[in-house]
């Protein structure tokens, strides 16, 4: 019993060591996702159109044109007739674009490029991010020595102020001072009182004087 059992880990431990190579021989090597064109045999209709290898080479490194990036690419090794993980075309999506990338053969167990093809995107700028500017808080209004303090306007004075000269002549379209009036009225009634006892003196003299001459005519006849 002892013996099979050592026999069973034995036959395990050789069945292990067969198989990982193995594995590790069919692992993909590039790219984020594989996917094999089951009965394709070119790869055409991609951007760059179908791009045969010189030689048999095993990797080649592709770059985009300018402006663009690569997004992906096909690529074919051995023949279609041998299937998956033998031979026939894959085509390899990026991860992300990329300006140049390598192109090796998926699963192809160490078989030689025979054609391939890219596929390829808009490069898009990245836009400069413009520099912030700090809000700039408004500075404080700063009143300057005497204003924002109320000034009374100095009442209007009749008196001129020292050193000027104080003028009599009225400007065009003013009138002349109210208070002037009654004096010329005074002094215009005075004139006509006078004239008017001058004359009644001078009348009340001549009839006395015609009286008198009267008289002196009577006792004379």
């Amino acid at each position: 019993m002892r013996k099979i059992t050592v026999l069973g880990a034995s036959a395990l431990l050789a069945a292990g060591l067969v198989a990982a190579p193995a594995a590790a021989f069919a692992a993909p090597v590039s790219g984020s996702s594989e996917q094999y064109l089951d009965g394709v045999k070119v790869c055409a209709g991609y951007d760059s159109g179908k791009i045969d290898t010189d030689g048999e080479p095993m990797e080649l490194t592709v770059e985009a044109p300018e402006g663009q990036l690569v997004s992906g690419y096909c690529v074919k090794a051995g023949s279609v007739n041998q299937g998956a993980g033998k031979g026939g075309a894959y085509y390899v999506t990026l991860d992300e674009p990329a300006e140049s990338v390598t192109i090796t053969y998926p699963w192809g167990g160490g078989r030689a490029i025979s054609h391939y093809a890219v596929s390829y995107t808009d490069a898009q700028d990245e836009a400069t991010p413009e520099p912030s500017v700090p809000a700039q808080e408004p500075a404080p209004e700063t009143t300057a020595p005497g204003e924002g303090v109320p000034v009374e306007s100095p009442a209007p004075s009749d008196e001129a102020a020292p050193g000027e000269a104080v003028s009599d002549e009225i400007a065009p379209g003013e009138a002349a001072p109210a208070q002037d009036e009654p004096e010329e009225l005074a002094a215009t009634g005075a004139s006509t009182v006078i004239g008017f006892t001058l004359i009644a003196l001078a009348l009340v003299g001549g009839g006395v004087t015609l009286i008198v001459l009267r008289r002196k005519g009577a006792l004379g006849s």
